[in-house]
């Protein structure tokens, strides 16, 4: 990622030294625009260089810490966690679709199991492959360890289900206490919130709610929350 960075950085120094000539001019206007393909790049080096988990481990060790603080206390306690890119990783048909989103259509396996080509994430989801992303889920069995419920709040459809349970299950995530999927047209933050404010209704004090988009975190009914790293896409 910091590689990325520096990247825009050489950008925006070379836009700021040509402006005062070329400012105008439509060769500067298409000079300085990032570069999408660059970009892939750089973000395909990021997340197979282990740079990626890394970040992640370091977003999850303050969350971690703080429920280990909180436990001491009494009460019905929870975590919120969300699933892609937070529980489960979609790395594969990520970039076999070149950081696109292709929901419909077949998701063809090769030899080794990865994506042959273009695949749907709706086929993706449904042979329930994903694995899971580890800090995320040490964090799930230190909340089971200390007897604190585990709700996972996601934007999935409903009719995906089973093929959600049996993944969370298969990448190792056991005896959760509820997943909640989308059934209406609403937006995600504003599903996310709902179901995090009847959570509180039952009376649960949601400790922790831990999430890779904005729109996953925003609304309250969570004492503290706390960003998963995702440059590879964006959920209003």
């Amino acid at each position: 990622m910091k590689k990325s960075i520096a990247l825009l950085a050489v950008l925006i120094i070379r836009c700021i030294g040509l402006a005062p000539v070329f400012a105008q001019t439509e060769d500067f206007q298409l000079l300085c625009k990032p570069n999408l393909g660059e970009y892939k790049i750089e973000l395909t080096r990021y997340e197979e260089s282990g740079r990626y988990q890394q970040d992640i481990a370091a977003a999850v060790a303050p969350a971690a810490a703080y429920l280990a603080q909180r436990v001491r206390q009494s009460g019905k306690l929870a975590i919120v966690l969300d699933i892609d890119e937070t529980s489960l990783s979609n790395w594969p048909v990520i970039k076999a679709d070149d950081f696109g989103f292709i929901p419909q259509g077949p998701c063809d396996l090769a030899a080794d199991g990865l994506p042959a080509g273009a695949c749907g994430w709706i086929d993706w989801i449904s042979q329930a492959r994903d694995k899971a992303i580890a800090p995320t889920l040490e964090l799930y069995r230190e909340a089971r360890h200390y007897k604190a419920a585990v709700f996972f709040v996601s934007g999935r459809p409903e009719f995906l289900r089973q093929a959600t349970q049996r993944n969370l299950r298969n990448a190792g995530y056991e005896n959760w206490n509820g997943l909640v999927l989308k059934t209406g047209k609403e937006s995600v933050s504003a599903f996310k919130t709902s179901a995090r404010r009847k959570l509180a209704a039952q009376g649960y004090d949601i400790v922790l709610n831990v999430g890779d988009q904005d729109s996953d975190l925003v609304g309250g009914y969570a004492d503290r929350t706390f960003k998963i790293p995702n440059p590879f896409y964006y959920i209003p």
